[in-house]
């Protein structure tokens, strides 16, 4: 596999297990920040704020194979984590890209 599109499947695998992570870590957070004398909503309007750019950051990774959205479907605009299969190129996760560049085709 190239080092390139094995980095980009990375990604999405830390992206995806930071939000599940942020996800069930949030009363835990919410309440060390607020023991730290930080008001309760300053707390969650913070990690809210986080935890909202990272699902955006998911939801808007770009499959190495078609270039869409690998998390969500183009045609319906519905969005699912963990998916094991690009929504749109079906290509499993991990695979290396089968799809040409859409630049290099020839005349």
């Amino acid at each position: 596999m190239v080092a390139a599109t094995k980095s980009r499947w990375t990604e999405i695998y830390l992206l995806e297990g930071l939000v599940f992570a942020q996800f069930f870590a949030m009363p835990f957070a919410i309440a060390a920040l607020t023991r730290a004398h930080l008001p309760f909503l300053a707390a969650a309007i913070v990690y809210g704020v986080c935890y909202l750019y990272t699902g955006y950051r998911a939801a808007s990774w770009q499959c190495p194979n078609c270039g869409q959205s690998f998390l969500r479907n183009e045609r319906t605009t519905v969005v699912f984590p963990f998916r094991r299969k690009c929504a749109n190129c079906k290509i499993q996760a991990g695979a290396e890209p089968f799809l040409a560049p859409s630049g290099s085709e020839e005349s």
